[in-house]
């Protein structure tokens, strides 16, 4: 399978065109596009996670050949952000 970068279109009802945005735990809905395809219309796509506090999310376009606009959108890996405490507490 080929994987590649999407572009972040929005999360749940905000848009965030290309840029990190930081969103509270829980069920989220986002949405993406993913690098077109010549010839091809270009392709949306959603992805309902489950965002858990203090993580950085990597999520990737999954297409069974790199001449199909109709993709998969998978998180390729999630980082725990360090110094980051999911409690809130200041020590």
């Amino acid at each position: 399978m080929d994987t590649e970068p999407v572009i972040i279109l929005g999360i749940d009802d905000r848009d965030t065109v290309q840029r990190r945005t930081l969103v509270d735990p829980g069920s989220r809905v986002i949405r993406m596009q993913a690098m077109p395809v010549p010839g091809a219309p270009n392709e949306l796509g959603r992805l309902t996670l489950d965002v858990k506090p203090c993580f950085t999310y990597y999520i990737v376009a999954e297409r069974p050949n790199r001449l199909t606009a109709a993709f998969t959108p998978k998180v390729d890996y999630a980082e725990p952000l360090g110094g980051c405490d999911p409690k809130g507490d200041k020590g």
